[in-house]
């Protein structure tokens, strides 16, 4: 190899080192921008990448790596270095499908629609299952007796929303159900509960007096745990 080639070859790999390794520990990154699958990241997540700015570039850039690879709000993301001092994030963000209440603490855990707890906050709109005696934290996955429940609670809340789901007594106890109190078992395929709830219901609505019981007393109760439903 010729001298002339030597120095070329030994300047291309001080550009590439310095590119790679130098360059980057001396920019700044003054601010870390977010978006995700609607529009800007939610205020907690843009708020904690605020706080990983103000270092050099392989600094921010790594402590990012980390910040979201961990976030279990966070279900895929990339980012790249705009110059001349920003990071731009971007994210597709888990959403919420059903809440799980614990009345005795006041909390309310969010869950994602694999059944992961994404956030503990005092309100929600979203449908919900009332559970007090399970105490969440964020990243817990539901068990599946539970996640059965909420599957259930789920599909029947799409037609009464305004009736009350509570786990109580390893049941899931569903009151305000048109004028009935539901027990349903934690474990059993959900089309064939719904199902057997359905036709129950479509009986009792057809000729209701034909399932007056004790003394001429209306239906109250409808209970689905057993092989044969119970109507009290």
């Amino acid at each position: 190899m010729s001298k002339k080639k030597s120095i070329f070859a030994i300047g291309i790999g001080a550009l590439l080192v310095g590119f790679f390794f130098i360059i980057p520990r001396k920019i700044d990154i003054a601010s870390i921008e977010c978006t995700n699958q609607f529009a800007t990241c939610s205020e907690s997540i843009q708020t904690d990448l605020n706080v990983l700015s103000g270092d050099d570039l392989h600094t921010v850039r790594q402590r990012i790596i980390t910040y979201l690879s961990k976030n279990v709000k966070i279900e895929s993301y990339t980012f790249h270095y705009r110059f001349p001092d920003t990071y731009v994030v971007t994210i597709i963000e888990k959403t919420a499908t059903f809440s799980i209440r614990n009345t005795d603490y006041n909390s309310i855990a969010l869950l994602s629609s694999e059944g992961e707890v994404l956030s503990l906050v005092e309100e929600s709109a979203l449908p919900s299952l009332t559970v007090n005696d399970h105490v969440w934290n964020i990243g817990d996955r539901a068990d599946r007796d539970i996640w059965s429940a909420t599957s259930l609670a789920e599909s029947l809340y799409k037609l009464y929303p305004n009736a009350e789901y509570t786990i109580r007594d390893n049941s899931l106890v569903v009151n305000n159900l048109d004028t009935y109190v539901v027990y349903f078992p934690l474990t059993g395929e959900r089309d064939v509960l719904l199902g057997s709830l359905t036709l129950i219901l479509s009986r009792l609505k057809l000729d209701e007096e034909e399932f007056r019981i004790e003394g001429d007393r209306k239906v109250q109760e409808i209970d689905l745990r057993f092989k044969n439903p119970v109507l009290r």
